[in-house]
């Protein structure tokens, strides 16, 4: 007995391919392409950045579902949605626990004990405020190292 298999998986692995292929990946790039060329390339929105991130990670994991019918190109390519979604991620979640401080610290009551506390949370405020501008510094680079056209090439099979 076989473990490979046969014919009619091989057709039926074509037509999945065929599907995914057209309507789905085609459409998830091509919407991720249209946002990230939308970006402002000076100080860009923490709104547009995490509207970004959504779109690349249903795109990650569309392409994560049929990457084995495609193989190393689609990998390959995997890794960059992946490479771009984690930047995205980091932005977000500075600017997310900076919201979550700022809130905090605006329900400090007067008095000793909150002026240190008052400090603590102004220098975590800081920290993330200053992670998430690298992560807006850094992002134009990993966009345009995304953005680039080698990057998706092979994507659909082989090399």
């Amino acid at each position: 007995m076989s473990s490979e298999p046969g014919p009619a998986a091989g057709r039926a692995a074509a037509h999945l391919a065929r599907f995914a292929k057209d309507p789905k990946i085609r459409k998830a790039v091509k919407l991720v392409i249209a946002r990230g060329r939308a970006v402002p390339a000076v100080n860009p929105p923490a709104q547009d950045l995490h509207d970004l991130r959504i779109l690349c990670k249903r795109l990650r994991y569309t392409c994560e579902f049929f990457r084995d019918l495609y193989g190393k190109g689609m990998r390959r390519f995997v890794k960059s949605v992946v490479e771009l979604q984690d930047l995205l991620g980091a932005h977000q979640d500075a600017c997310v626990a900076g919201d979550t401080l700022r809130a905090s610290a605006e329900k400090l009551r007067v008095g000793k004990p909150s002026v240190r506390l008052a400090l603590v949370l102004g220098q975590l405020i800081g920290a993330q405020d200053r992670a998430a501008a690298t992560s807006r510094k850094g992002f134009h680079e990993a966009w345009r190292e995304f953005d680039r056209k080698r990057n998706r090439r092979g994507m659909w099979g082989g090399g």
